[in-house]
C-alpha cells in the first residue's frame, strides 16, 4: 500500500526542553512580579522630625520613633518639661527646700565673764546671773584675759571664767549691742546687751580666764 499513511513528524527533545524552560522563567518573573507589586513599606508613616538622641529617649519611654503622632506626643511633652530638641532634657531635680536657709534669729548666742560662783549658779538654774532680778548683762566680745575682759566691760571685779551659752526665748532688750561706758574706774569701750527680763540659756561652755 503505497502511500496512504503520511509520517507524523514528533516534537524533538530540544523543543520540550525549550517549554519547560520557558514556563519556569515565566512562574519566576511572577513570582517576583508579585513582589515587586507590594513593596515592603514601614506599618507607620516615617517622620524626621525625632533626631537621632530623641529617637533612644522615645524607645526608651517605649514609643515608636517612626510614628508621627508618638513623635509630636514626644516633642509636645519634651518642650513642657523643658526638654531640649537634642534629646538632652533640660529639667532638673527640684526640691522645695530653699538652697538658703532662713537662720533663727531668735536665738542669740554670747558670754558672760564670771567668777566661779556664778558658773555654778547658771549650772543649777539654766538662767544668767542665777535666775536673780535686776539687769543682766552679756556681751559678744572674746577675751581670754579676766583684766582685759574687766577694763573693756566696765567690770567691778576681776573675772575668773568666761560662760558661752544661747538665749532661749526672746527677751526685750535694752541695750543691743551698746558702747559700754566707764564706770568703776574702767574704760569700757567693749559692747554689751542688757535686759531685765530673765534670761534662760543653753549652756555651750566654760573657760578659765587667764
Amino acid at each position: 500500500m503505497g502511500g496512504g499513511g503520511g509520517s507524523v513528524a514528533r516534537p524533538s527533545n530540544g523543543s520540550t526542553s525549550g517549554g519547560l524552560g520557558a514556563a519556569a522563567t515565566g512562574l519566576l518573573a511572577n513570582l517576583l512580579g508579585s513582589k515587586e507589586d507590594k513593596p515592603n513599606l514601614p506599618d507607620k508613616p516615617r517622620s524626621t522630625s525625632a533626631t537621632p538622641n530623641e529617637a533612644k529617649d522615645m524607645s526608651k519611654a517605649g514609643l515608636d520613633p517612626l510614628n508621627k503622632a508618638d513623635v509630636k506626643n514626644f516633642l509636645d511633652k519634651g518642650n513642657k518639661s523643658g526638654a531640649t530638641h537634642g534629646g538632652n532634657s533640660g529639667t532638673k531635680n527640684q526640691t522645695n527646700a530653699s538652697p538658703f536657709e532662713a537662720k533663727n534669729t531668735s536665738t542669740t548666742s554670747g558670754y558672760r565673764y564670771v567668777t566661779k560662783g556664778e558658773v555654778q549658779a547658771i549650772k543649777d538654774t539654766g538662767m544668767l546671773r542665777g535666775g536673780r532680778d535686776g539687769e543682766t548683762y552679756f556681751t559678744k566680745d572674746l577675751y581670754k584675759s579676766g583684766s582685759k575682759a574687766q577694763e573693756r566691760l566696765s567690770l567691778k571685779d576681776t573675772p575668773t571664767h568666761r560662760v558661752e551659752f544661747e538665749v532661749k526665748g526672746s527677751p526685750n532688750y535694752e541695750k543691743h549691742g551698746n558702747k559700754v561706758d566707764p564706770l568703776y574706774g574702767q574704760p569700757g569701750k567693749g559692747s554689751e546687751f542688757m535686759t531685765i527680763d530673765p534670761v534662760t540659756v543653753k549652756l555651750i561652755n566654760v573657760q578659765p580666764l587667764k
